[in-house]
């Protein structure tokens, strides 16, 4: 039995747009972009009904300082129970004023200071009384702001975005002595995102893989039908879910009313019985130890964080014996990977059952890069990234550089520099050792040239033009020294050719 579990880090490998911040960009531009979103008339009038002064939204839109920062992240289930703590605070009592100063700001619509009902609420030491807190009204907030969200995964992702399919799954990790790859129902991926990535990508890549996938969705899988909630005056919702981790009602920091339970992720699940498949899964993993069957798990770009620690040990831990691996894309998460998953599982565990690999590891990792294959068999959308990554390259190599001998003789100045390069056609790529990859092709080089000297150009006399020319490359790029099985190279010089075409030097 195979498990791959995945985390938003799996979509936001294959370019999707699937932050929280990039939901939170498109909220924001949608009416300024008068751009509908796609689905039709019915969907556009829900998705406006719901983010419409929205007030989650519009507290995330608060504290989120610079939406061009493709590095701006922020976790929702972290804000909510942020949010939670403060308007349920343990030690002391809010007052109007400190809430409105607060960043908290946006929801004091939801907390009753005046005329209080004695008996809904608890002294405080100082004989204060506490606020009351409108919760049903918060949580169907919430639960719109799910909706629109779940739209946008539809909508935007699932149906209309396009996925740059920059990997091939590496199905060798998936054969074991035990296990058939023709057995169906025996790989599960068990998604804690709401999108299908995988299922569109990786699922029955062709006509001849017999391999399948049996899908599992703890929080909820976007698209499928909404559920209508009578307790919440008929506010017709989602089936995601969206919350926090869950409280732990004897801790004096938290001292959270029982009735925020609803914000739970856990409460969720069972409320929108996303539940039933994983626990089905859980109860055949227990049933692998008894027969001893292999079971193999492969975590990718799931962040192991807090909020899902319940659910990943139950996973973890239903077959001691399972195998656990856990992918990681750079240095900063594998660190970040070690010390989560020693918190949910223990060192000793960690120590026996779990192994670390770089997610394009080429034996051992799940994700390998197209472009590094010899097969020959790049499509349209692998050659565009793979045109990313030599641009930069050769551009980097350039800028580090005198100007080609080639090219002086084409330049009238004494001062002309490189200043872009534009990758026109990749002929070949092609692995030719473990740690080489060479690539064919013609690029174009952008040259700045400029006419006078610097004193001239600041007094207006000189002129500075740009010239384009074709140039033939034959480069070869080296695993860098300490970073192998990762997609970092360096150019090597000595056997790497950058020609000008016979034409272009008549």
């Amino acid at each position: 039995m195979n498990i791959i579990v995945l985390g938003n880090g799996f979509d936001l490998a294959h370019g999707l747009p699937t932050r929280y911040t990039d939901f939170l960009k498109y909220c924001r531009d949608y009416y300024s972009k008068n751009k509908p979103i796609p689905g039709g008339i019915e969907i556009e009038e829900e998705f406006e009904e719901c983010i419409k002064d929205n007030t989650w939204l519009m507290y995330f839109f608060r504290i989120t300082l610079n939406f061009q920062d493709d590095k701006t992240w922020i976790d929702f289930e972290k804000e909510i129970l942020k949010v939670i703590m403060y308007m349920c605070p343990s030690r002391r009592t809010l007052t109007r004023e400190e809430f409105e100063d607060s960043e908290y700001s946006t929801f004091i619509d939801y907390l009753k200071f005046e005329n209080r009902n004695e008996e809904e609420t608890v002294a405080a030491k100082d004989k204060t009384q506490p606020p009351i807190i409108d919760i049903d009204r918060l949580y169907v907030e919430l639960r719109k702001f799910t909706r629109a969200f779940e739209l946008y995964c539809c909508s935007v992702i699932n149906d209309n975005c396009g996925i740059t399919r920059r990997y091939r799954l590496n199905k060798s990790l998936f054969n074991s002595p035990n296990f058939s790859s023709e057995t169906t129902g025996e790989n599960y991926v068990v998604s804690f995102n709401y999108t299908r990535t995988f299922n569109r990508v990786y699922d029955a890549e062709s006509d001849s893989d017999s391999l399948r996938y049996s899908y599992v969705y703890p929080h909820g899988e976007a698209c499928v039908d909404v559920l209508f909630e009578p307790a919440y005056n008929g506010l017709i919702t989602s089936g995601l879910v969206l919350g926090t981790q869950s409280f732990n009602h004897d801790d004096q920091d938290y001292d959270i009313p029982l009735a925020f339970n609803v914000f739970q992720k856990h409460n969720q699940q069972h409320r929108y019985s996303t539940l039933s498949d994983f626990q089905s899964l859980l109860l055949k993993v227990r049933k692998s130890a008894e027969t001893e069957e292999d079971v193999n798990i492969y975590i990718i770009g799931h962040s192991l964080d807090v909020s899902d620690h319940t659910k990943l040990k139950h996973l973890l831990f239903e077959n001691k014996e399972a195998r656990i691996t856990v992918f990681y894309h750079d240095e900063e998460r594998f660190q970040q990977y070690i010390n989560n998953i020693t918190d949910i599982m223990g060192e000793s565990d960690v120590a026996v059952r779990v192994r670390f690999y770089h997610q394009s590891n080429p034996t051992f990792g799940l994700l390998i890069p197209y472009w590094i294959f010899e097969d020959g068999r790049i499509s349209t959308d692998i050659i565009e990234n793979a045109k990313e990554v030599l641009e930069e390259m050769i551009t980097d190599f350039f800028l580090s550089q005198p100007l080609p001998e080639a090219l002086e003789s084409h330049t009238l100045a004494t001062n002309a520099f490189i200043d872009s390069v534009t990758i026109n056609e990749i002929e070949k790529i092609e692995k030719v050792s473990i740690d080489t990859i060479r690539a064919k092709g013609l690029c174009e080089i952008n040259v700045k040239t400029q006419i006078g000297s610097n004193s001239d150009f600041r007094n207006g006399d000189g002129m500075v033009y740009n010239e384009k020319y074709p140039i033939s490359f034959d480069i070869y790029l080296r695993i860098m020294a300490g970073i192998k099985n990762e997609e970092r190279y360096e150019i090597d010089e000595e056997i790497s050719r950058f020609e000008l075409p016979r034409a272009a030097n008549k």
